[in-house]
């Protein structure tokens, strides 16, 4: 049976911060897609799975959104000599889920013009 998703990630490369829950340091990435339950980043560095991290996404405009994610998998890109991370939000506030869900209607709909 095939993997089902709650929420259809959209392709939005935008730039991210990765900040590993009890570690101060910052990693910066480029997310790949995005979706409500998560996103996929491409990041310099091994983040272990199952770890939490802090995550900043900056978006076309407005203040930075930030969550809490878990690290569902990870895989070393060769071409591009990255990481492919894969995470789930564990935490996010109401206020921005909104604005995220409002970025991700407004690329649903600018892929849905180029597509007629």
């Amino acid at each position: 049976m095939g993997e089902r998703r709650a929420f259809p990630r959209l392709p939005l490369p935008v730039p991210v911060g990765f900040e590993r829950v009890g570690d101060d340091t910052l990693v910066a990435g480029t997310t790949r897609d995005i979706s409500l339950g998560g996103l996929r980043a491409t990041t310099p560095m091994v983040l272990p799975e199952g770890a939490h991290a802090t995550v900043v996404l900056e978006l076309s405009s407005g203040p930075p959104i930030v969550a809490v994610v878990e690290v569902l998998s990870q895989t070393i890109l060769i071409e591009d000599v990255s990481i492919e991370t894969r995470c789930r939000f564990v935490s996010i506030s109401a206020e921005d889920r909104m604005r995220l869900a409002a970025e991700l209607r407004g690329v649903q709909g600018e892929s849905g013009r180029r597509s007629r």
